[in-house]
């Protein structure tokens, strides 16, 4: 199967899995307190965290995590906004406000990342990306509110601010998941076991009691919740993230609260409003859109504007989330990536390959990948480039500043053409 048909496989599933998640908080009903709910239920996700962590490679994947300071660092924060802190913002707003704004406010993430990108990852975002997203979530809109939303009174409007801050975490969250690379199924056990301690102290500061009565209705939530949300769907999502990207993940995950529709009303009997199909209009127009005007390798913003106008870099590195060769990893881990530019010529490939290796950078050709690299990572990155088999795209991996220095001192300056000395061609417009 292809890398990005499999993101996409992986993204469906995290979208059915997600748009599923009130169900089963609507069938706990008000039987047990937001703490010690999300209490057994992160307690559920570690332990199954745990046991697939030892089936899969002996807890591994985890352990290099814990030994990296900077890595585990970045993981725990990442773990405490997006599973513990966010959730218990949203929790307590939503409980206090009208629910239909609060399903509005809180999918504004995706608006918040959308405007985050080119600052926090220096990626480029096209203007009819964005107009993507707003269909789409003109449709969250229309989909939530209806012909009209409730007003909202000035009571509600410190419940209202948390919803919003709740989505800021979840957007500093995945900005930080995209910025820093480290497996992805140890990082969400991660996730469960520092929301796991955050819930257990928050318990024991507050004197909240975790005695709990673990009706049918509550033990199935904790159950779904722990280990299909938490542990699977998490990284079933985070998986396509990285793949596909912030702005696409984003904009499919609009589709969540639509499929929460039709499972609510097979489970719940929630009736069904022609309101939603034009809903569902405007958020397939969007993703649509998106699809038509994104790609898995998003152009980098250039530190140097007087690079020549024909070096375009693409950052590639979720082309390689499955690669698990030490030679790959050791260079697109933490904050390092790959960059990826279409060449229209390369006299001497050796030269090129030397010049990022003396900076401590992996460097190869489409046309001569190394062994640790796969057949199904450099169609991919052809793909996401929207260049064929037979054209030729130089591939680097290593500290991003670094590689912006390489590719620069190889291709010269648009004042200084002489500069080169690498003979290599840029094509005179590069896709996509």
């Amino acid at each position: 199967m292809k890398l990005g048909h499999k993101a996409l496989l992986a993204l469906s599933a995290a979208v059915i899995e997600l748009a599923a998640y009130p169900i089963p908080l609507a069938y706990a009903g008000k039987d047990i307190g937001t703490v010690q709910l999300l209490f057994y239920v992160f307690l559920t996700g570690s332990a199954a965290s745990l046991i697939i962590g030892i089936a899969r490679d002996g807890l591994r994947g985890i352990r290099e995590i814990v030994l990296n300071r900077n890595t585990l660092a970045i993981v725990l924060l990442v773990g405490l906004f997006n599973d513990a802190i966010s959730q218990m913002l949203l929790g307590i707003g939503a409980a206090n406000t009208n629910p239909s704004i609060a399903a509005i406010l809180y999918r504004s993430w995706v608006i918040m990342a959308a405007i985050m990108v080119p600052f926090a990852l220096k990626q480029r975002v096209g203007k009819a990306q964005y107009a993507a997203l707003l269909v789409g979530f003109v449709g969250i809109y229309l989909m939530a509110a209806g012909p009209g939303v409730a007003g909202i009174n000035s009571l509600e409007a410190p419940f209202l601010m948390l919803i919003l801050a709740s989505a800021f975490v979840v957007t500093l969250a995945n900005l930080f998941m995209k910025m820093y690379n480290a497996d992805t199924f140890s990082s969400v056990a991660i996730f469960n076991f520092v929301s796991l301690a955050f819930f257990a102290a928050l318990a024991v500061g507050t004197g909240t009691s975790l005695s709990v009565n673990f009706t049918p209705a509550v033990t199935f939530a904790i159950l779904f919740l722990g280990i299909i949300t938490y542990t699977l769907g998490t990284t079933l999502y985070y998986y396509a993230f990285r793949i596909l990207g912030p702005i696409f993940t984003g904009n499919a995950m609009l589709i969540v609260p639509f499929m929460t529709i039709p499972l609510s009303y097979l489970a719940l009997g929630t009736p069904m409003r022609a309101i939603y199909i034009v809903a569902a209009l405007m958020l397939s127009a969007g993703i649509v859109l998106q699809r038509k005007h994104s790609s898995s390798a998003p152009e980098r913003i250039k530190r140097r504007e007087h690079m020549h106008a024909a070096v375009r870099l693409f950052d590639v590195t979720g082309a390689f989330t499955d690669n698990k060769h030490v030679s790959v990893l050791s260079h697109i881990s933490g904050t390092q990536r790959s960059f990826a530019m279409v060449a229209a010529r390369i006299d001497n490939e050796n030269t090129v390959i030397e010049q990022f290796a003396d900076k401590g950078c992996l460097a190869f050709t489409s046309r001569n990948p190394p062994q640790c690299v796969t057949e199904k990572e450099i169609s991919f990155i052809s793909d996401a480039l929207g260049v064929g088999n037979d054209a030729t795209v130089v591939i680097a991996m290593g500290r991003p500043e670094v590689l912006e220095d390489v590719f620069y001192a190889l291709y010269g300056s648009r004042a200084y053409p002489e500069k080169r000395h690498a003979g290599i061609t840029p094509p005179s417009s590069a896709a996509p």
